[in-house]
């Protein structure tokens, strides 16, 4: 019987062999760093509509025209943005009065209630709960009743 080189012989390993399951593993680490790849790029494209989304709502601080220079749609870059947010929330805790937590609201419960149900233009229902028990609607709410067909 003839065996050619990369044959195995009987009783001998063949050193060049990979052993079992090599290639399912290199499959496996494959799948994962291209699982990981997509991972890091949605959270790159989360971060970033975030960060968009809060840019403008965060208040800028003087800074040098040579220090805009970041990609955000104020100039900033997102650490001058963090650091104008933690700025921003310190100057709201310092200007919050203390009276605030005491303050009694301007108007009751029930005048509130009224007139937010008083609203021609939105549809809300008041309901009971935990039955789910329909307890009034708005203004807006029966006029888009009675015209439905």
């Amino acid at each position: 019987m003839h065996f050619l080189s990369t044959d195995v012989k009987p009783g001998h390993m063949n050193p060049k062999a990979k052993p079992k399951g090599m290639s399912t593993q290199r499959g496996n680490l494959e799948r994962k760093r291209q699982r990981d790849k997509q991972t890091k790029s949605a959270n790159r494209d989360t971060t970033k509509k975030l960060l968009d989304a809060l840019d403008p709502l965060v208040p800028s601080s003087k800074r040098k025209l040579q220090e805009l220079n970041g990609y955000l749609p104020s100039s900033r870059t997102t650490v001058q943005m963090l650091e104008d947010l933690v700025n921003h929330l310190r100057d709201m805790q310092a200007t919050t009065p203390a009276s605030w937590k005491e303050r009694k609201p301007g108007v009751s419960l029930e005048e509130a209630t009224a007139r937010v149900m008083s609203s021609r233009r939105e549809r809300i229902v008041s309901v009971e709960l935990p039955s789910w028990r329909i307890k009034c609607g708005s203004v807006g709410l029966e006029g888009y009743y009675v015209r439905s067909p």
